[in-house]
């Protein structure tokens, strides 16, 4: 990724013929910009800016209604979603996908986060995945 270019403040004087109001306008703008760029310059995250969570686990079976995955989640709330992030297989195998890796998923606040379906791969005793989920939070 390419650096952030060096911060560049805008100036009253570069807008002469709207001096008389954009001062006040630039002072909310300048402040905002340096905020930003500071914040993108000194390793903005993932972990310390949102409820988000990783979760990684060894599945040994495809998940079902009656046998979901139950994923760690820490959070009050609902999540806003569940993508996976890595799935291999845990003995490091090639394994050809034909189509994205996703999970199907549910919610409540008695049984947590469960996911109900992996797309993509079929776990199973002979063959398990070491499978990291991100969880978003709601």
């Amino acid at each position: 990724m390419a650096a952030l270019p060096q911060i560049k403040r805008l100036q009253v004087e570069d807008f002469p013929t709207q001096q008389s109001w954009i001062g006040k306008m630039f002072l909310v703008l300048n402040g905002f910009m340096d905020s930003v760029i500071n914040s993108l310059n000194h390793g903005l995250t993932l972990a310390a800016n949102t409820t988000s969570q990783i979760s990684t686990m060894t599945v040994i079976a495809a998940p079902s209604q009656s046998s979901p995955i139950k994923p760690a989640w820490a959070g009050k709330s609902c999540p806003a979603g569940v993508i996976v992030l890595q799935c291999v297989p845990t003995n490091r195998s090639f394994v050809a996908q034909t189509v994205p890796t996703g999970v199907q998923w549910t919610y409540d606040s008695q049984g947590g986060l469960q996911i109900t379906n992996l797309l993509g791969v079929t776990p199973t005793n002979s063959l398990p995945y070491l499978i990291t989920f991100l969880i978003i939070g709601g």
